[in-house]
């Protein structure tokens, strides 16, 4: 839930595309970031756009993913941001 559009709509089905692969536990842990970290009030000014460059197998429960944040202001290229988790 990295990613922000432009779009509200996309915005939306995003994250409720998300909450369709997650457990009872993912869903709170969403909830808990979509409240601290509300994408709708950034659409229209502020956008993110994720690629995701490798995902690993970590253990039989988990990956390690890595990717790319670039974040754009009014549709300027403002940062870019390497992340791994």
């Amino acid at each position: 839930m990295r990613a922000i559009p432009s779009d509200a709509i996309i915005v939306r089905q995003n994250w409720l595309r998300a909450y369709e692969w997650t457990t009872d536990r993912g869903a709170a842990a969403l909830n808990d970031y979509a409240r601290s970290n509300d994408p709708f009030t950034k659409v229209g000014r502020q956008q993110v756009a994720v690629e995701v460059s490798s995902v690993i197998r970590a253990s039989p429960d988990s990956f390690r993913v890595a990717w790319t944040e670039r974040h754009y202001e009014n549709g300027q290229l403002s940062t870019t941001e390497r992340w791994t988790a």
